[in-house]
C-alpha cells in the first residue's frame, strides 16, 4: 500500500510540474502560446476546416442558433407589442379625458361671464355653490389639466410611432431568419445524401451576420412609455389671476 501511495504522490508531482511547465510556455514563449490558441480555436470554433470535416453537424449547430434567435424576436415582438397597445389605451384614456375637460371649461367660462354680467355670485357648478374665485380656480385648474393631457397623448402617440419602426425591423429580421433557416434546411438534407459542402461554403458568414443583427434588435431600447398620472401642483393666486386671463381671451 505504501508503495501505491508513493507511486500516485510520484505521479502527482509529475503532473503538477508539467503543468507549471506548460503554463510558464504558454505565457513567456510566443510560438507556443500562438499553437496552443489555434489548437484551442480549432477545437471549439466552426472553422473552415471544421465545416469541411462535419458538415452536417455545422448545419444542424446553425439551425439551432437560428432557432433559438427566432425565439428572442418572437419575444421581443410580443414585448413590443404589449407596450404598443398600453401607449394606445393610454392615450385613448388621456385624450377623452382631456375632451372631457375642455367641455368643461368652455361651459365654466360661459358660467364665469353670465354671472359676471348679471352680477348674481356665488354660482352653481355641477350641484355645488362657487364663488368667482373658486369658479377661476376650477377653470384655470381643469384647463392646464387638459393641456397636460393633450400632451401626454403627443407622447404616447410618438412612442407608438417608434415602436412600430421597432416592430417593421423585427417583422424583416424574422422573415430572413425564416429565409436561412429554410435554406440551411434544404443545405442539410442534400447534405446528408453527398455530403459535400460546395453550397455551404458562405453560410457562416451569413449566419453570423444575421445573428449579430438579430441580437442588435432584441437588445435595442424602443422607449418607455410616459407616465400619465402627474399632478399638478396648486398655482398660487396671482398665477391664476394671470392665467385665467390668458383662458378667457
Amino acid at each position: 500500500m505504501q508503495n501505491v501511495s508513493r507511486r500516485s504522490g510520484s505521479v502527482l508531482v509529475i503532473v503538477l510540474l508539467l503543468v507549471v511547465v506548460l503554463a510558464a510556455l504558454y505565457f513567456i514563449s510566443d510560438p507556443f502560446r500562438t499553437k496552443v490558441d489555434e489548437s484551442t480555436r480549432q477545437a471549439t470554433t466552426w472553422t473552415p476546416e471544421n465545416i469541411q470535416k462535419n458538415p452536417v453537424g455545422y448545419l444542424q449547430f446553425s439551425l439551432s442558433e437560428l432557432a433559438a434567435i427566432s425565439s428572442k424576436l418572437e419575444a421581443r415582438v410580443l414585448a413590443l407589442n404589449t407596450q404598443k397597445n398600453q401607449a394606445d389605451r393610454q392615450a385613448g384614456k388621456a385624450d377623452a379625458e382631456a375632451g372631457q375637460l375642455k367641455l368643461l371649461v368652455e361651459q365654466a367660462k360661459a358660467l364665469y361671464l353670465q354671472a359676471s354680467k348679471d352680477g348674481t355670485w356665488p354660482v352653481a357648478l355641477n350641484g355645488h355653490s362657487v364663488s368667482e374665485d373658486q369658479l377661476k380656480e376650477k377653470i384655470v385648474n381643469a384647463h392646464q389639466r387638459a393641456e397636460s393631457l393633450s400632451a401626454r397623448v403627443q407622447a404616447y402617440t410618438q412612442t407608438t410611432a417608434k415602436l412600430d419602426r421597432a416592430l417593421k425591423d423585427l417583422f424583416q429580421k424574422q422573415k430572413e431568419v425564416a429565409g436561412l433557416q429554410q435554406k440551411l434546411q434544404s443545405d442539410l438534407e442534400m447534405v446528408k445524401i453527398n455530403q459535400s459542402v460546395k453550397d455551404i461554403e458562405h453560410i457562416e458568414d451569413s449566419v453570423a451576420a444575421i445573428m449579430a443583427t438579430s441580437q442588435a434588435l432584441v437588445g435595442a431600447d424602443a422607449g418607455s412609455l410616459p407616465e400619465l398620472d402627474v399632478l399638478l401642483d396648486a398655482p398660487e393666486t396671482a398665477k391664476i389671476d394671470a392665467a385665467f386671463q390668458d383662458i378667457m381671451k
